[in-house]
This record gives structure tokens, C-alpha cells and sequence, in this order.
């Protein structure tokens, strides 16, 4: 169990920022905005499991309560550490092909670096050690992401006498996903894999605020 009422913490750190730009050519039929985005998050955490560590003498449930036990005078702590940070690029172009015909296109890259990642125990089943005793609880990884989309938005009717707004919207999204695990000598590099992502959608205006939609997509997103 956890003794809740005794040493308990908890810490966590994120810092995030945003670099955005965006500009209109051709009276405003083209556009253009590109965005750099990097973000930052610690957190550690400290429990205590005993007030006083408790070990079985005799090792056969060490280092959980027997029959015949052993109090420590120190405190045994259960202590998490992660960090992790992230970097993303951008950049989208829209333009308008004809009247009330928009494509848009757009490319992204993004890398997510998760470092730092340890849990450990400053006890085994001999007591309170003097060293940090790692449990297999989690690695440094690198995921590397690079994508693409493409969309065309196309209101077929508007406002016309007598008839409302039919819209046809149509995309496709692909992926490109790259890791790579520090302890390469336990899990290797990898793995590779792309996904592909496509939408389409009919929106019929049946009457003045009143829609009717077909709608298909599919989406893929990792763990």
C-alpha cells in the first residue's frame, strides 16, 4: 500500500512556444501562413511506500510485509522522472482554382523526444540502498513524423434564386512515422510506417439553416 498521509510530490514543468506567419497574394486568392512550434514538459514524482521501510527477514515476500519483519529508519520512496519535448513545422497554401472553389495544400514535420524516463526505487529486498535501483519501466524514444495533405473545398451551388448551397469537400492526408529507441541494444531501430488519412464530404442546405451531410473519413494516429 501507499502511505498517503506522509511524503507524497508531485512537480511537473511545460513550456510552450509559437512563431506564426501568414500573407494574401492575387487580391487575396492565394495564401500563405507557415508556423515553428516547440514545446518543453518535466515531471517528477516522489512516494513514499512506508512510513518506516518494512522487509522480510527471511526473503520469501521481500520486499512486501511477512510474518517476521525488519523496520528500517529510513523512508523507502518510489520516484518517477520524465521529460520530454517536441518540435513542429508547418507551412499551408490555399488558393482559389475558380469561384468558390478552394484548394488547399499543406506539408508538416514533427519530431517528439521523450528523454529522461526512469522509475527506481532507493530499496530491494535487503533494505535501503545507498544507489538508484532501476525498474524496467520505460525508454528514451525519437518519433519523427512527416506529412502531407490535400483538400478541395467546392461550393457547387450559392446563392442562386430559388436554390441553397450544395458543397462537395474531398482530401487525403499521409503520413510518414520514423522511430528510433535509445537502447538500441535491447529493442533495435524502429519501426517504420506510413498511414493514409482520406475525407470526403456532401452538404446539402435543405432549407436556411437547416444541413444535410454525408460524410466519409478514416484516421490513424499512433500510441
Amino acid at each position: 500500500y501507499v502511505n498517503v498521509s506522509d511524503t507524497q510530490e508531485y512537480e511537473q514543468i511545460d513550456a510552450y512556444e509559437r512563431i506564426a506567419w501568414n500573407e494574401s497574394f492575387l487580391g487575396g486568392r492565394l495564401k500563405v501562413q507557415t508556423a515553428l512550434t516547440a514545446q518543453q514538459h518535466n515531471e517528477r514524482e516522489t512516494q513514499q511506500v512506508y512510513p518506516q521501510a518494512r522487509f522480510d527477514v527471511d526473503d520469501e515476500r521481500a520486499p512486501w510485509p511477512g510474518d517476521d519483519e525488519d523496520y528500517s529508519s529510513e523512508k523507502a520512496l518510489d520516484i518517477g522522472d520524465l521529460a520530454s519535448n517536441s518540435f513542429s513545422s508547418e507551412t499551408q497554401v490555399s488558393y482559389e482554382l475558380f469561384k468558390r472553389n478552394i484548394l488547399l495544400a499543406g506539408v508538416q514535420y514533427h519530431t517528439i523526444n521523450q528523454t529522461d524516463t526512469y522509475f527506481y526505487e532507493n530499496w530491494d529486498g535487503d533494505g535501503i540502498t545507498g544507489s538508484r535501483v532501476d525498474l524496467p519501466f520505460n525508454t528514451a524514444v525519437t518519433r519523427q513524423i512527416i506529412g502531407g495533405y490535400l483538400n478541395d473545398d467546392w461550393t457547387i451551388v450559392g446563392d442562386l434564386p430559388g436554390l441553397y448551397r450544395v458543397r462537395v469537400l474531398a482530401g487525403l492526408r499521409y503520413d510518414y512515422y520514423d522511430d528510433d529507441l535509445a537502447k538500441k541494444e535491447l529493442f533495435g531501430r524502429g519501426p517504420y510506417f506510413d498511414a493514409f488519412a482520406p475525407r470526403a464530404g456532401l452538404v446539402y442546405e435543405a432549407f436556411r439553416g437547416v444541413y444535410l451531410k454525408y460524410l466519409y473519413g478514416r484516421a490513424f494516429r499512433p500510441p
